[in-house]
């Protein structure tokens, strides 16, 4: 029996039912749905905002992205032909020092052969006069009669 009176459909029941739903709903429409509703739409659009803001963000930094790259090559080719200038410099001194180092051994070189040539000359002159007074104090001491004249 009891399970009957469950199932069974009384109109009081339904009358009842009927209007504590429909109070229920303009409670809640007017107490509860609005706020909710009025967060859920600011929750979209911030979530809404933060979409566009991170896109806006990718497109920045794609930009950037593209930008650091032509950074990239300038500052490469700029790397380059500063090496460049510098190689070619460097070459420029070595050969200079090269040349001022060949110029001043090839200085040495006829300072030296004018000294060893002088040198030839002054004990030339040395052992000529040395061979001379050797050669007369030899004549001198053989022949003494033709010398003494």
């Amino acid at each position: 029996m009891l399970l009957s009176s469950l199932i069974s459909v009384d109109p009081g029941l339904i009358f009842w039912t009927s209007i504590i739903f429909i109070g229920l709903y303009f409670f809640l429409t007017k107490a509860a749905w609005k706020p909710i509703q009025s967060a859920l739409k600011d929750r979209e659009n911030s979530i809404d905002d933060a979409l566009k803001q991170a896109e806006k963000a990718r497109q920045e930094i794609a930009a950037l992205g593209a930008k650091n790259e032509e950074l990239l090559i300038v500052a490469r080719e700029e790397r380059s032909r500063i090496l460049q200038e510098a190689k070619v410099l460097s070459d420029n001194i070595i050969k200079d020092a090269k040349d001022k180092a060949k110029a001043e051994a090839d200085k040495i070189v006829v300072n030296a052969r004018q000294e060893i040539n002088n040198q030839k000359k002054s004990s030339f002159d040395r052992s000529e006069k040395h061979g001379w007074k050797i050669s007369f104090r030899g004549c001198g001491k053989s022949y003494p009669s033709t010398i003494s004249r």
